[in-house]
């Protein structure tokens, strides 16, 4: 269709410097975007993405635009939500469950993220993940195989890599660690994935990373189409008045399927837009 491919246009394999030489931003390489910080000998990195291949993809990616830093070793990888595009590609990255058990790679996610990931994966698994092909994965085909999945380009097959998480954010209050000299406020912000989305601020340079709170830049899926577990729309757009509080201390915002926002007066436009729409199709619908 025309505007899946126009969309599809905006969304090149690109890496977005955000802060020169400290945060970048991947995204058209793979279903999910990655967020990179660069500290003082070492990386964290914000969903690594489906896969240790499509992870190593974005790494060599990565490797072009700062040849120094894409050498450093990861000191914390955080998973912002369960969903297999996000948090099964760390070994990509260099990961190893060694560096887990040292200590010297943090995993970080919410204190809800191994509970919600193992139903998922139990008895509904192959439920789920039927739904989700008649969604998407079972349209037709072009002649040069898909134009775009919508939220990315694509969803790899790989080799998959998952370590459990080592550092929790809890519900009722927010995380401050400091990883490799570079500070991080991370916060539970109700989204896509529900009562296991964490985003990520940056105090020191004034970036905020909203995950799937603000799923994109298309109006997300209220309703879980692929039958997932039922999305409280209350819920979600109060994690989007969440993220908002942030988004009005900072100057430029990336999230999980799209391109990074730059400007606080554009990003919070659209954040309280998001949040408004939400809020208008529950209430219209409720009310």
């Amino acid at each position: 269709a025309p505007a899946q491919t126009a969309f599809a246009q905006q969304m090149p394999p690109m890496i977005q410097e955000i802060r020169p030489g400290k945060l970048y931003h991947a995204s058209g390489f793979q279903l999910a975007s990655t967020l990179i910080a660069v500290g003082r000998g070492g990386l964290i990195i914000i969903d690594p993405g489906s896969d240790d291949d499509s992870a190593k993809s974005v790494k060599e990616a990565f490797a072009k635009v700062d040849p120094e830093a894409a050498k450093l070793p990861v000191r914390a990888v955080v998973y912002s939500h369960r969903h297999p595009d996000h948090a099964f590609g760390s070994a990509g990255w260099g990961v190893t469950q060694k560096d887990v058990d040292r200590g010297t790679a943090k995993i970080i996610a919410s204190e809800n993220l191994v509970n919600n990931l193992i139903n998922d994966v139990g008895v509904v698994g192959n439920i789920l993940t039927q739904r989700t092909a008649y969604t998407a994965g079972y349209v037709k085909q072009g002649p040069e195989g898909p134009v775009h999945f919508a939220i990315g380009p694509a969803f790899g097959a790989g080799p998959i890599s998952f370590f459990l998480p080592t550092v929790e954010v809890r519900e009722e209050k927010p995380l401050i660690l400091n990883v490799a000299g570079v500070k991080m406020e991370l916060f539970h912000a109700y989204g896509d994935a529900g009562t296991d989305e964490i985003d990520v601020y940056f105090p020191q340079y004034e970036h905020v990373h909203g995950s799937e709170t603000v799923q994109g830049e298309t109006f997300p899926n209220l309703y879980t189409m692929r039958g997932t577990s039922y999305r409280d729309v209350k819920a979600w757009y109060e994690g989007v008045g969440k993220l908002l509080a942030y988004a009005k201390k900072a100057n430029t915002y990336s999230g999980s399927h799209m391109r990074a926002w730059v400007g606080t007066e554009f990003i919070v436009e659209r954040i309280q837009t998001y949040r408004d729409a939400v809020q208008y199709v529950h209430h219209q619908t409720i009310y």
